[in-house]
């Protein structure tokens, strides 16, 4: 038996912030896709005011999956192709931001990680982060391209003084813009039981490293998880939007004893492809994820 993926989404707009510029996409609930084998999940965060931030966004959601999932692209190496699709949606981004002076400079920060059969990759650029639970051990996988990180790499500042700096949220990499960056590329091997957890600063920023592995580590369905990150984020204040997707990669014992939820159907965000899409969505009946990997 394959390996099935357990996933969900939560996203929020926080205690602070009037607008959301976060977003996510997750394949699994994607009405137009057809695939058993390849998965996308991502989530971005909107750079330079809620206007052009929450279009960027917007479109990386949109542009991404459809490059990504081009059967063009399907017989390229998983790296390369994710890749290409990152870098064919940044142009997309930053022609959109050419042709409106007032989105000239909309960007967003993102990370994604794309599954192909028993392959699986990370990218990243900005402060959007992804982090993995091994037997009760949380690593960070991907690197901030961020002021702080420098200082923080240089020896300059310390981890305590990183979180406290006033110019933490100043990114130096990120999707669309009028800079050409490039994201990291992380090659990542799956194990059975392994999680998951892709988000914003808003979740990072305002939860430990120590309280993200406790919460992901809880004995529950991914969306229980999901949520309880945003809620841990909003209860340390919620200073920012708040995204977190949560995945569990399910051994066939796992798999064979999990239980499917019975929330209601309702305009929670966890039951969307696209977390926010700035018009009103049709409703959805289907609440569970459950994708073969491997």
């Amino acid at each position: 038996m394959p390996f099935l993926l357990q996933v969900a989404a939560a996203l929020d707009s926080g205690k602070v912030r009037k607008h959301n510029e976060d977003n996510y996409y997750r394949s699994d609930f994607d009405p137009t896709l057809d695939s058993k084998t390849d998965s996308l999940f991502l989530v971005v965060d909107g750079v330079g005011g809620n206007k052009g931030g929450a279009n960027a966004s917007l479109i990386a959601c949109e542009q991404m999956p459809k490059l990504f999932f081009d059967p063009k692209r399907q017989k390229m190496e998983l790296v390369t192709r994710l890749r290409d699709s990152i870098m064919a949606t940044h142009h997309e981004i930053a022609a959109v931001g050419r042709s409106n002076p007032k989105l000239r400079e909309m960007s967003c920060t993102f990370v994604v990680v794309a599954i192909v059969g028993n392959e699986a990759a990370i990218a990243n650029m900005g402060d959007s982060r992804a982090y993995r639970l091994r037997n009760g051990v949380l690593k960070q996988m991907t690197v901030d391209h961020s002021m702080v990180q420098e200082q923080l790499a240089m020896g300059l500042i310390n981890a305590d003084q990183a979180r406290t700096h006033p110019h933490k949220n100043v990114v130096t990499r990120s999707l669309g813009g009028v800079e050409q960056n490039v994201p990291d590329m992380i090659p990542l091997v799956l194990q059975p039981d392994d999680g998951l957890v892709l988000c914003t600063d808003g979740l990072h920023g305002a939860v430990t490293d120590a309280q993200i592995a406790k919460l992901m580590g809880q004995e529950k369905n991914q969306v229980q998880i999901a949520e309880d990150l945003v809620q841990e984020a909003n209860n340390n204040g919620g200073p920012d939007n708040i995204t977190a997707l949560a995945l569990k990669v399910l051994s066939q014992k796992t798999a064979s004893g999990i239980t499917r939820p019975t929330l209601a159907v309702n305009d929670k965000d966890h039951l969307r492809p696209i977390g926010l899409t700035y018009a009103k969505t049709q409703k959805r009946k289907r609440l569970w994820g459950f994708l073969p990997w491997g």
